[in-house]
């Protein structure tokens, strides 16, 4: 095998690092054209390499085991989506989960807009209730907060 004439530095990118964790090597993209099976030799050690332009990172080469071990784990990451998704379908198909959208869409927007008035009635008397509940100490600590601002900025809240 020949010993590589390459100019290989060491990626100063973190982020781009091979399977077992080593930094990768970054060529320029000029030095890449002129002495590919260099590049290429180099990679089938290493894993990858960075091509740069202006040193700025333009393109990886991958050797084909880490192409493969890329690809198959995004494989298994889509089979494991595609598992959730399907069991957060079936969760929805249920009698409830229909009636409920049935519900929501038959609502007319004069419904929508008193139900919400009687929800945001009932956080600031203290009853809230259904998807309310988790909503009152927010809105407190939101009105507060901007109650605190108004007063460090030296104006005086108003009273209510």
């Amino acid at each position: 095998m020949r010993r590589s004439r390459l100019k290989l530095k060491q990626s100063p990118a973190p982020a781009i690092r091979n399977r077992r964790g080593e930094a990768s090597i970054e060529i320029s993209a000029t030095e890449a054209k002129n002495r590919f099976g260099d590049l290429l030799d180099s990679v089938l050690q290493c894993g990858m390499a960075l091509i740069t332009r202006h040193e700025t990172p333009k393109a990886v080469q991958l050797s084909m085991e880490e192409y493969s071990a890329l690809s198959s784990a995004a494989e298994t990451k889509l089979d494991s989506l595609s598992g959730e998704f399907d069991a957060l379908l079936a969760r929805m198909q249920t009698a409830k989960a229909r009636a409920g959208m049935k519900a929501a869409f038959g609502t007319s927007p004069e419904q929508l807009g008193k139900r919400l008035a009687e929800g945001l009635e009932g956080i600031w008397q203290g009853r809230a209730q259904g998807p309310f509940q988790s909503v009152p100490a927010l809105l407190r600590s939101l009105h507060r907060a901007k109650k605190n601002k108004k007063t460090r900025r030296g104006r005086v809240p108003a009273r209510s």
